[in-house]
């Protein structure tokens, strides 16, 4: 398969391009606009990054979790405050880059056609478009490795590999200071690699060396500081890993019970569904013959990647749609290389090309319209079930006036992130109360009705709740109490 396929977008395909790069971008624009409270991990990332800049309290923040993106944070974290949309228009920012590099990648592979089936099942999906205004690693890290897996496939799919293969080496670190879980996609893609170009990356074996030498390199900061942290250079990867896994049935199960809707639309999972086939057949009948052509390598390329993804993500960590949108969106792109080839062998009527076009131009605005609906109402849907957490936070810092402030809570980095105080979790399961660590001049406890990450009910009225004096209680839409906000008593 040609490495650029004829890279040379005419007029036409660049503004179907746009056009559902700004339709993606619109849905990912209504999520921001519903204002939604910062989630667990993102306030966690956004607290480091206003930590930095002020000094104030980085909550919930442990040496398990990836660097890169508060960093970026650092520059929407500059005006101060408790702002959520300049956080989030960093993933927007990456999103918009995850659509180029994936409409690029299926372009270079297959053309025209799959260039746009692949925009298209972007633009349509809810959970990306979610994800984008979301102030976490997934996007941003998803982003670089399809950039990266672009560029490793213009390699593999030229002649010969050249010295550029060297910049993949900053790509696949950056990757991986985003999102330290990028380490399996990373291992996927090279075990691919060795298996479609083996014997052209032994061939080129000094660029190779030069970039993985320069990989290793980029990666000393964090290998200094796993061994001062753990002891030993891997040991913040396994306590991320740890920090990700999790009891209950196999994580495989939950991601098939997400189908059709929930990974990338119905679209998308009937794309990658299909793209799973695909692989199957053409890697198996290429294999037979011994000597797999541009399509087979590509499928084998695709199918050792997500294989290695869905061997751990599958089996070890918790499951997460975000976790897997790489693997989900290189199917997807196989798949799409797939249909844009067999298309070429219709012969259809001008007219039925012409009502055919038509046809799939109104489906494809009803598919983008439905996501943008549904992302509009999962986004205000939120705003409601969440927003007490807000103002909690927002009530506690205008108590304690700015002077010395401390919570105990369930959400940890939330209520620190809007009070601008130091926040500790209940003690679950160990039998003692967190009040003796509030050592502040005002201190709190939050206490949620649905007991998540919180003592039993019994327990927080033995210890808690006599020391405490209710502040203010906070209701669903419903008129059923979510929350308490108490202050503890001198």
């Amino acid at each position: 398969m040609s490495a650029t396929c004829g890279f040379r977008p005419g007029a036409r395909e660049i503004a179907s391009l746009l056009a559902l790069l700004v339709l993606f971008l619109a849905g990912i624009g209504i999520a921001i606009s519903a204002g939604n409270v910062f989630g667990y991990d993102e306030s966690v990332y956004a607290l480091l990054s206003r930590n930095w800049i002020a000094h104030t309290p980085a909550s919930g923040w442990d040496v398990h979790r990836s660097p890169l993106l508060s960093i970026i944070g650092l520059v929407p974290a500059l005006p101060g405050g408790s702002v959520e949309w300049p956080f989030r228009m960093v993933s927007a920012l990456f999103a918009m880059g995850m659509f180029v590099a994936s409409w690029a990648l299926a372009r270079a592979t297959a053309g025209a056609i799959a260039g746009v089936i692949v925009g298209l099942v972007l633009a349509s999906s809810t959970a990306l478009e979610i994800e984008g205004a979301s102030f976490l690693t997934d996007i941003p890290s998803t982003a670089l490795l399809l950039g990266l897996t672009a560029l490793l496939w213009r390699q593999l799919a030229a002649e010969s590999i050249s010295y550029t293969i060297v910049w993949l080496a900053p790509l696949a670190a950056a990757s991986f200071y985003m999102r330290y879980g990028a380490v399996i996609p990373l291992a996927g893609l090279a075990i691919a690699s060795i298996a479609v170009g083996g014997r052209k990356l032994w061939v080129a074996r000094r660029p190779v060396l030069a970039m993985s030498a320069l990989f290793l390199g980029l990666l000393g900061p964090h290998l200094v500081q796993a061994t001062a942290a753990t002891g030993v250079p891997w040991g913040i990867i396994g306590r991320a890993q740890g920090a990700a896994s999790g009891a209950g049935p196999l994580p495989l199960w939950q991601y098939l019970g997400w189908f059709p809707s929930a990974l990338l639309g119905p679209l998308g999972a009937t794309v990658a569904v299909i793209g799973v086939g695909w692989i199957l057949a053409t890697t198996g009948f290429q294999l037979t013959r011994g000597d797999p052509d541009g399509r087979a390598r590509l499928a084998i390329f695709v199918g050792a990647t997500v294989l290695v993804n869905v061997a751990v993500f599958g089996t070890v960590i918790h499951a997460e749609i975000r976790y897997v949108f790489f693997p989900m969106i290189l199917l997807v792109i196989t798949e799409a290389a797939c249909v844009s080839r067999n298309l070429r062998w219709i012969k259809l009527p001008r007219l039925g090309r012409g009502a055919l076009a038509t046809l799939a131009t109104f489906v494809a605005l009803g598919l983008v319209g439905s996501a943008v609906i549904a992302t509009s109402q999962e986004s205000f849907k939120r705003t409601a079930a969440f927003g007490w957490k807000r103002e909690a936070g927002f009530l506690i810092g205008e108590r304690s006036n700015e002077r010395g402030c401390s919570v105990v809570a369930a959400d940890v980095p939330i209520l620190s992130w809007y009070s601008g105080c130091r926040a500790v979790g209940f003690a679950v399961g160990t039998g003692t109360s967190q009040l003796p660590t509030l050592t502040s001049v005002h201190r709190y406890v939050v206490y949620r009705a649905d007991g998540q990450l919180q003592p039993t009910r019994q327990f927080f009225e033995q210890a808690y709740l006599p020391h405490l004096r209710v502040l203010r209680t906070y209701f669903d839409p419903y008129g059923r109490v979510v929350a308490s906000v108490y202050e503890v008593q001198p």
